[in-house]
């Protein structure tokens, strides 16, 4: 065994040479990042066949559009503070988990009462499903907001194993809980429920097992509450883009055609997630490197991340009839929308938002989210009212291209 350590060891350092990094450290946190994705996109794949299987259309379409209300609030929150936290994290300030867990609580008090009176407006148009779920997001979403701080100190410390295990753990029991719900009830509000009790459970129970595990020390880095802000007034911006397409497909076409559109989305979504934990690898790497030496190296990585992209779209392309024939023969409308929506891949690397976010960029960050989440929102709503639901899939994808370039563009100015 340890031959064969020795051997791969050596192999890996022979590599650092072509794709100009360390490979050692990635092959480390890869191996972690990408079995948790691995199993978390399993996970979410039995999850979704028991949605298919066991649910109407319109009852998925309106559990997902409640998940995409709390998207929305997100966009309210300091967003900006597990960023900021992996970057204090890598340089040894380890009590901003603590005094940052604290801070977002406090601040999301205000976000409680904002759903508890926006539930009002679903109550007076006589949709008491959306207007308890918005009471379920006021009380529930402070709390798994702040209690995920934990997997940012993980992944300042590089401790790509505990988070992946832990992140694993979590998205297990919250399926597990989901499915048995299905299995008693059909009722959206009781499956509502049922995830955000189970979700917050899980994040408060992991925080206290961080805490007393990890033990970290009470250094406190003086920029991180100015970072945090920053970085959540810029993305407050794209938190909203994000769901917007979710918004605008509920309310214009029904909970339907938004079961169609995610199950759409997906699977491209979990692949998406094995490209974007380069970017997270990166992050605390970026944050003790030369600046100079990895902006100059930046391109040549990014482009390798494009082709392993590429590759992963053309294979689900071709692959996609057979999964959803076999898997949500209900849903097999998606296909085609799932098909184009893959092209996402091709651009899912986060290598130049990593880089940003390590030197502490705000004013790119500023220039990406306004102009990039523009586009976004342009490349929606023009793709929606000319051609619908296939508008929407296309805007997406065009939308995340023009923001990925104009990355690129802003990283040359560091």
């Amino acid at each position: 065994m340890e031959a064969i350590k020795s051997k791969l060891y050596k192999l890996l350092r022979r590599s650092e040479g072509f794709f100009k990094t360390d490979m050692v450290y990635l092959a480390r946190g890869g191996f972690w990042l990408s079995g948790a994705q691995f199993g978390s996109a399993l996970i979410g794949l039995l999850l979704s066949i028991a949605f298919a299987n066991l649910l109407p259309a319109e009852t998925y379409g309106t559990y997902k559009y409640v998940l995409s209300l709390m998207g929305i609030v997100g966009a309210l929150t300091l967003s900006g503070l597990p960023v900021a936290i992996t970057r204090a994290v890598a340089k040894g300030f380890e009590g901003e988990l603590l005094r940052s867990f604290w801070l977002n609580l406090k601040w999301n008090i205000l976000i409680c009462f904002t759903c508890i009176l926006g539930s009002w407006y679903y109550f007076a148009h006589g949709n008491e499903t959306l207007g308890i779920g918005l009471i379920l997001i006021g009380v529930f979403f402070p709390i798994i907001d702040s209690g995920e701080l934990y997997n940012a100190f993980l992944n300042g410390r590089s401790d790509f194993r505990s988070g992946s295990l832990l992140r694993l753990l979590r998205q297990l029991i919250i399926a597990l809980g989901l499915f048995a719900t299905l299995l008693i009830t059909k009722d959206p509000v009781w499956i509502i429920a049922s995830y955000f009790i189970l979700h917050t459970c899980t994040v408060v129970s992991m925080f206290v097992y961080v805490l007393r595990t990890q033990r970290p020390n009470t250094a406190t880095d003086v920029h991180t509450p100015r970072l945090a802000v920053h970085t959540s007034v810029v993305n407050s911006i794209s938190i909203f883009t994000d769901q917007l397409d979710n918004i605008l497909v509920f309310h214009a076409l029904g909970a339907g055609p938004l079961a169609v559109y995610n199950f759409a989305q997906a699977i491209p979504e979990q692949l998406a997630g094995f490209i974007k934990n380069i970017g997270l690898l990166a992050t605390p790497k970026f944050s003790q490197g030369d600046k100079d030496t990895i902006v100059s190296s930046l391109w040549q990585k990014s482009m390798k991340v494009f082709l392993f992209g590429l590759i992963m779209s053309v294979a689900y392309i071709f692959l996609s009839p057979f999964i959803f024939k076999a898997l949500f023969p209900q849903y097999l409308t998606s296909i085609k929308l799932s098909q184009v929506y893959s092209l996402i891949l091709i651009f899912s690397a986060a290598l130049p938002l990593a880089l940003l976010d390590a030197n502490v960029k705000i004013k790119e960050k500023y220039a990406l989210n306004i102009f990039g989440n523009i586009a976004k929102i342009v490349c929606l709503l023009g793709g929606f009212a000319l051609f619908g639901l296939w508008g929407v899939i296309v805007g997406k994808v065009v939308g995340k291209a023009i923001a990925v370039c104009l990355a690129f563009f802003l990283t040359l100015r560091i």
